[in-house]
């Protein structure tokens, strides 16, 4: 059973504030390179998905919430 987008959504953003402190002001390009390598591994290990190479850096993603739905279509697809 596929679950929904929004519970999804939560399940991704507790692995990810697992990783970061995540508040209002939160710009995700400031992420250290090794705890975003962390956060991805454990997103691949937990949701079975792979990133593509060229998506590994934080620099791909402009906010969160890009990174959240790069994530969720790795889930849909």
């Amino acid at each position: 059973m596929i679950e929904d987008s929004n519970t999804q959504r939560e399940k991704v953003l507790s692995i990810i504030s697992k990783f970061v402190d995540m508040d209002d002001n939160f710009d995700f390009n400031l992420i250290e390179s090794i705890m975003f390598v962390k956060m991805i591994l454990e997103l691949e290990e937990i949701f079975h998905i792979e990133f593509e190479d060229e998506m590994l850096s934080a620099f791909k993603f402009s906010t969160v919430d890009s990174f959240i739905d790069y994530v969720i279509s790795k889930l849909i697809n």
